[in-house]
């Protein structure tokens, strides 16, 4: 258990007490996906069909924490730029305004620089021979960016979506990819499945879409649900970010191979 998250969580329900943190298996129950792991060298880059298209792109969405919903306004520009496209997303929320700009390779569509800003953070990051090297800014401190990566890196930072859209998605393809995560300085692998086609209508019309899944490839937990309630809602958020972020699985097979599958598993807080 990471006592920090815990820690953090309790703290906001009380204010004078010696707490230590402790962690076993039984009552809290919450379905995981889990997916199947591969192996890291042997991930290419997905082949595209089709290469993105200039133009602004604008959308609504939201995060719903518990019974908490956080109304954003986003956009995606691409612009053609001496070959290259460079993808600008942004986004206005409660939380404040954050703008995460990518550089692609035309055709191809590897990332090969990203630039995000929000608030007091600055990361700037270049990817290049199989490394991730760049300067992660918090308030005037800098932090060194340095990893080594298996492969390029593919529909990560602004334009993933259309970057996905851009695969040649029919019904049983499936590919797997690599993102990086800053935070971590790490690659991380994901796969992609198309699931079914759904007819979707908008303001702008009905259009016949793809379904698809993105699940982790790694090992790594990619979704968590709670079935049982704490009580606390800031407690289940802090149990699903801590799964999300810590649990490792070996995949479960079919046929003798890795794939994606679910189960139940048990989280406690204890105070000690």
């Amino acid at each position: 258990m990471d006592p920090f998250v815990a820690l953090s969580n309790v703290a906001g329900h009380t204010t004078k007490l010696l707490l230590g943190t402790g962690v076993t298996v039984v009552p809290y129950h919450q379905p995981l996906v889990l997916a199947k792991k591969v192996d890291a060298n042997a991930v290419g880059l997905p082949k595209t069909a089709v290469d993105l298209q200039p133009g602004t792109y604008k959308y609504k969405a939201k995060i719903v924490a518990g019974s908490q919903e956080i109304a954003m306004d986003m956009s995606t520009t691409n612009k053609e730029d001496n070959g290259k496209w460079i993808a600008t997303g942004t986004m206005q929320s409660a939380m404040g305004d954050a703008t995460d700009v990518s550089t692609l390779d035309k055709g191809t569509l590897v990332v090969s620089k990203r630039t995000i800003k929000q608030g007091p953070a600055t990361i700037e990051v270049n990817f290049a021979g199989n490394k991730a090297t760049g300067t992660m800014n918090m308030n005037g401190q800098d932090r060194p960016i340095s990893a080594d990566l298996g492969g390029p890196i593919f529909a990560d930072a602004a334009a993933s979506e259309m970057t996905i859209a851009a695969l040649p998605l029919a019904e049983g393809y499936t590919t797997t990819f690599r993102n990086f995560d800053v935070r971590k300085q790490k690659e991380k692998l994901l796969q992609l499945k198309v699931v079914g086609a759904e007819s979707i209508t908008v303001p702008a019309g009905t259009f016949d879409t793809y379904k698809v899944e993105l699940s982790s490839a790694d090992g790594g937990v990619t979704e968590c649900a709670v079935t049982t309630t704490s009580g606390k809602p800031r407690l289940d958020d802090a149990a699903c970010t801590m799964v999300k972020k810590r649990w490792k699985f070996k995949p479960a097979t079919q046929d003798g191979k890795p794939v994606a599958t679910s189960l139940p598993a048990d989280v406690i807080f204890a105070l000690k």
